[in-house]
This record gives C-alpha cells, structure tokens and sequence, in this order.
C-alpha cells in the first residue's frame, strides 16, 4: 500500500488474525466465560444489589491482570480472580446480611479495612505467583545442574575407556 493510497481514503489492509492458542495447541474461547459472568451479574443485580456492588468494587484488581494479562490461557488472570474474590466474598456476604440494601454496601466500601482485605486478597495472589516462579526457577536450575554433573560424569567414563582422542573426532 503507498502513501497515495491513504491519501485518497482507501483503507489499509487488514491481516486476518490467528486464534488465540494455548501452549497444548488448542483454541481457547473466553467468550463462554464472558457470558456466564454476565448472566451472574444480571441475577446479582435483579437479586444480590448491595453484594453486586462490593463485587464491582472489590474485583477491579481482578480486571486490572485481566487487561494486562497477555498469555493465551490467562492462568495470572485466574489466579488474581481467585484469590482477590476469597477477599470479597466476606464483604458480599455481610452487605447480604445487612437488611439497608445498597447503603449497607456502602457504607462497608467506606471502611478502609475492607479495602485491606479486598485489595490484600488480590495482593497474596500476585505474591503466590512471584513465590511460585521464584521456586520453578530454583528447581529447573537444581535440575540442570544435576543433569550436567549425570553427563559430565559420563564423559569421565567415557574418556577413561576411550581416551582423549575421542575428543579430536
């Protein structure tokens, strides 16, 4: 495409893109995730009000990983959601309890504790991942390096009966 080709308005050509795949190779759809969350928000809000709003208000680190989330399976997105809505489902439950409605739940997001343990939830979820990646690192080394000692071991082995021209070949 030139220049002059934008100039007169013409669109520019799109690339069709690939699906999303995970790393055994297969699609993954969101789109069903999608709609059973909005199906779960319509029933909170005709049902659960007071709790629908401490879930929006509590679940926003949640959709912060989920937009900075690039990885095709999104497993940093589900560990985020999972540990930020054990943090607020207490707070959903006492706003539940509370017969004042929408004020009851407004006035627990007022209290700077609850957003302690909403926000401190979804926290633990991004320590538990840098605390899982820091340990897989240390045994993938572990293991490295026990399987250098296996293969230099060997190649003793195989110097001692062979010899060093083994090497020159």
């Amino acid at each position: 495409m030139t220049e002059n080709d934008t100039a007169r308005g013409d669109a520019p050509e799109t690339v069709p893109r690939a699906p999303v795949r995970s790393r055994r190779g297969e699609s993954v759809n969101v789109a069903p995730v999608v709609v059973a969350v909005c199906f779960l928000s319509v029933l909170m809000v005709i049902f659960a009000l007071p709790a629908f709003v401490i879930f929006i208000a509590g679940m926003l680190p949640t959709v912060g990983a989920f937009l900075t989330d690039r990885s095709p399976a999104r497993k940093v997105t589900q560990c985020i959601a999972a540990t930020n809505f054990s943090g607020v489902l207490p707070i959903m439950v006492m706003a539940m309890v509370d017969d004042r409605g929408v004020a009851s739940a407004i006035t627990l997001l007022q209290d700077v504790f609850k957003w302690l343990l909403m926000i401190g939830a979804a926290a633990a979820g991004w320590a538990v991942l840098w605390i899982a990646r820091t340990v897989a690192e240390v045994v993938v080394n572990l293991l490295v390096a026990q399987e250098l000692k296996r293969l230099q071991d060997a190649q003793g082995k195989i110097l001692a009966t062979w010899g060093r021209k083994v090497l020159d070949e």
